[in-house]
């Protein structure tokens, strides 16, 4: 493993800085399609992505302010996880016949089968910048990680604040709940995170 640098020196696309806030809660709304649904009170077009999932909204301002490292932005990782783009320079990810590039690191609830069959929150990386990462995140620098080619990187579904209904309107009750797509609670849960489900997984050494 290459040495772990003090500071980083490029700021990952998916990273949050701190001039981009998430929007306020009392946006939401109780929708009644006819069971009642999270929503926004002024719902645009963007809210939802093709499963129906309501995301948060967070302002796009990158470069102003400091990057907050250990936070994504909510848009740009929905953007790289979904359409295969780097994390990090934010170009289309590196795909070869043994499948797409990825680093993902063992966490409490990976399958005894890790890294087959994880789920990750990280979006693939380009090769120029899988070594970047190594060199520079400091998750990697604190636990076991694999370099990966994943054939099947499935999207499951998202992580984000799960809702409870009161008589006063919805009351956070879980934040970073995980529920895959097609579950009858997403109708919930505000999302933050898109999710994909690491199968047909080979474990590679870091490109140089």
């Amino acid at each position: 493993m290459p040495p772990l640098i003090a500071h980083p020196t490029v700021v990952p696309f998916v990273t949050a800085w701190s001039s981009e806030h998430l929007g306020p809660e009392s946006d939401l709304a109780v929708l009644l399609t006819p069971e009642p649904r999270l929503g926004y009170k002024a719902p645009r077009t963007t809210d939802r992505d093709s499963a129906g999932t309501l995301w948060a909204r967070m302002a796009h301002s990158p470069g102003m302010g400091r990057p907050i490292y250990d936070s994504m932005h909510v848009a740009r990782q929905r953007i790289c996880m979904y359409s295969m783009k780097c994390q990090i320079c934010g170009h289309p990810a590196s795909h070869d016949k043994h499948g797409w590039l990825f680093i993902n690191w063992r966490r409490p609830w990976d399958p005894p089968t890790w890294p087959e069959g994880s789920l990750t929150e990280q979006p693939p990386l380009c090769e120029p910048h899988a070594r970047t990462s190594v060199e520079q995140c400091p998750h990697l620098g604190r636990g076991d990680y694999a370099v990966l080619r994943v054939r099947t990187p499935r999207l499951w579904g998202i992580s984000g604040t799960n809702y409870q209904l009161t008589t006063r309107g919805w009351r956070a009750r879980e934040s970073n709940a995980m529920v895959p797509y097609g579950h009858v609670g997403l109708n919930a849960v505000l999302a933050s995170r898109m999710i994909r489900e690491l199968r047909n997984v080979t474990v590679i050494d870091l490109p140089k």
